[in-house]
């Protein structure tokens, strides 16, 4: 039993009226490669309240005023809860809340892919905008996160998919508008993930912090698992001064 592949995937819900629609179609690759291994989907988000994994992978656009856009994907819930356990440390089960917009998003993105794949969502505590938790608070529940996967990947096979964005602050018409540390945070990833993704499991917390990249959580965790292997970049683009990723590699005897 092990990981079998990881992904990263955006979630921003414009993506959802077609707005970027290469993006769009790179994150279905992504997530029809997750597919096809067979294997639960584990996809976590970075906009949760606090660190928590959903009992259900179900939820809707109606907060952000786009009626109709709703989706319920099939889980398992004993899954759900060993990884919810984990990443409370202690004996918390897993949530009935419906899940937020970096699960909801991709699960549209999908479009029927996921052939009735079984899916976990988590979510990491959000760490942009007012009133978020912390850099360092993220990248804490990541790497408890990781250990959970770990764990459970031990026993049964699994594929994780990282609902991320990189900086929003790389054009003026960003929601941060344009800064160098932005600029920099972009390159940093592209280039981990071209010579060593598990470079993202180490970068500083300020340097997320300063790019305003939401994405810090579900980066790191990416990064964490992915040590040695070769990441094929499906697409990458910032056509709202935000960095939408898709990304992904597979273990051999796993997803094409």
């Amino acid at each position: 039993m092990a990981l079998l592949g990881a992904g990263i995937v955006p979630h921003a819900p414009l993506l959802v009226h077609g707005l970027a629609p290469d993006s769009s179609r790179a994150a279905r690759r992504v997530l029809e490669r997750a597919a096809s291994s067979g294997a639960p989907i584990v996809l976590v988000s970075p906009h949760g309240e606090r660190p928590l994994v959903y009992a259900e992978a179900r939820g809707s656009l109606d907060g952000f005023g786009m009626k109709g856009h709703a989706v319920e994907q099939p889980g398992d819930r004993s899954l759900a809860d060993r990884l919810a356990a984990t990443l409370s440390d202690g004996d918390a089960g897993a949530s009935e809340e419906e899940a937020d917009h970096g699960v909801v998003v991709p699960l549209l993105l999908a479009e029927g892919a996921l052939n009735g794949a079984n899916v976990i969502a988590a979510s990491l505590p959000e760490c942009t905008g007012p009133g978020s938790s912390s850099v360092a608070e993220a990248l804490a529940a990541a790497d408890r996160l990781r250990s959970g996967l770990e764990a459970l990947a031990a026993s049964r096979d699994l594929f994780l998919l990282a609902s991320a964005h990189t900086s929003a602050a790389l054009s003026a018409r960003a929601p941060q508008q344009e800064r160098p540390e932005g600029l920099a945070l972009d390159r940093a990833v592209l280039a981990a993930l071209d010579e060593d993704p598990e470079r993202l499991a180490h970068l500083d917390p300020a340097a997320w912090d300063q790019a305003g990249a939401c994405g810090a959580g579900p980066l790191a965790l990416f990064g964490g698992v992915s040590g040695g292997r070769a990441v094929e970049v499906e697409s990458y683009d910032a056509p709202y001064g935000v960095g939408y990723l898709c990304a992904s590699w597979s273990a051999p005897g796993g997803a094409p």
